[in-house]
């Protein structure tokens, strides 16, 4: 060890702390976090940096942390100063003025809604798609459109290309193509978070297209005017997310007709499809 060179004087760390600006803390800062550091009225320290966020970069007595802007006032200082650590002037400190400490900034903490995550959780979206038949996906709030026309492909089967949405608005009975623009206009005017959509093919399947809208409005016609109740004659469990679970004796509140063997339904607060088997008309 002889050979290594001797310990670093603490002269230069001096210095280097008289290279700050020096200022006069105002009120006590009592520590929060660890990178904060602790002074009293009167103390004299070195803030090398003043932050946006209201926090200054300070030395004192050697350490170094951060101290809230507004606690300090810049000062003139005299040599004075170096022997500030070894014996505190105990008549120049000067009375604590007696205007009221300002609140301490605080570093800013990342933005959460715990509002906004509830809803998601207590409220899940339900797209509602009439096609050959009727599925129901669940989806999260906030998808696109190009992301909830994906799922829905996935779902049926189909190219994303080929295949378009559409919905029937509230004030109108003609259906209107989902896009990007209304997607989120037609989610809101959505009764307890489910929207039904139409599901119709582009290409390859043209003829159907014309009379297609049609068909299924005749076919969604009953369920505007007035549905009809069913009582479950036997319990059907469900297989598929799509499906409506339900016990022998649960009524039902029947939404369409899918085809000659299932219905759909709502029954205990879900919607979903059933063998029409199941159920006494």
């Amino acid at each position: 060890q002889a050979s290594g060179p001797p310990p670093r004087p603490k002269t230069p760390e001096i210095l280097r702390a008289l290279q700050g600006q020096p200022h006069r803390v105002l009120y006590e800062f009592i520590p929060e976090t660890a990178e904060e550091l602790q002074v009293l009225p009167g103390n004299i320290v070195f803030v090398l940096k003043k932050e946006k966020d209201n926090w200054a970069t300070v030395m004192f007595n050697g350490k170094k942390g951060i101290v809230p802007c507004n606690f300090l006032e810049p000062v003139e200082l005299q040599n004075k100063l170096y022997i500030q650590e070894e014996t505190p002037l105990e008549g120049e400190i000067p009375e604590p003025p007696s205007s009221t400490i300002p609140e301490k900034p605080r570093r800013p903490a990342p933005v959460y809604h715990p509002q906004e995550a509830e809803a998601a959780i207590t409220s899940p979206r339900v797209l509602k798609v009439h096609y050959k038949y009727t599925v129901a996906l669940q989806v999260k709030p906030g998808l696109s459109y190009p992301e909830l026309l994906d799922l829905v492909c996935k779902k049926l089967e189909l190219q994303p290309e080929h295949t378009q949405l559409r919905y029937k608005p509230a004030e109108s009975e003609a259906l209107v193509t989902l896009s990007t623009g209304n997607l989120e206009a037609a989610w809101s005017k959505s009764k307890d978070h489910c929207l039904t959509v139409w599901c119709d093919m582009t290409e390859g399947e043209g003829f159907l297209l014309d009379n297609k809208p049609e068909e299924s409005l005749q076919e969604a016609t009953p369920e505007e005017t007035g549905p009809t109740q069913v009582v479950a004659q036997y319990s059907y469990e469900a297989t598929q997310p799509e499906d409506l679970e339900f016990q022998a004796g649960d009524v039902i509140l029947v939404l369409s007709k899918v085809n000659e063997d299932w219905l759909e339904g709502q029954c205990n607060g879900k919607i979903g499809i059933f063998p029409s088997a199941f159920v006494q008309q």
